[in-house]
């Protein structure tokens, strides 16, 4: 097995270590900033009220919305944000094996 080869395995193996380590992660988190619609309300001209959290889904090819409340807002970006390290790791790990198919196919 040459160095290379040797390098990148490692580097795999050390990536599915970092994988969070939480099943329960989100994707389609959101924050949105609404108008109240009151008279007079400072929303109006330039200030918007928020943020509100949002999970959206696709479900039978519809788009499906959950509106977070405040008191879960904190723990639903937690889990956003594993998600997002979940992604990052995913995509390096598919990039090593991708390199890793090549140097195959090359013998």
């Amino acid at each position: 097995m040459d160095k290379t080869k040797r390098r990148l395995l490692s580097k795999r193996r050390r990536l599915i270590k970092e994988l969070p380590k939480t099943y329960q992660m989100l994707s389609g988190l959101y924050a949105i900033y609404r108008q109240c619609g009151k008279p007079g309300c400072k929303c109006q001209r330039d200030y918007r009220h928020g943020p509100a959290w949002c999970l959206h889904y696709q479900k039978e090819g519809k788009t499906k919305i959950i509106y977070i409340p405040p008191q879960y807002a904190d723990k639903v970006k937690g889990q956003g944000e594993d998600f997002k390290r979940y992604k990052k790791i995913g995509e390096e790990i598919c990039r090593i094996n991708r390199e890793l198919l090549k140097r195959h196919l090359k013998k």
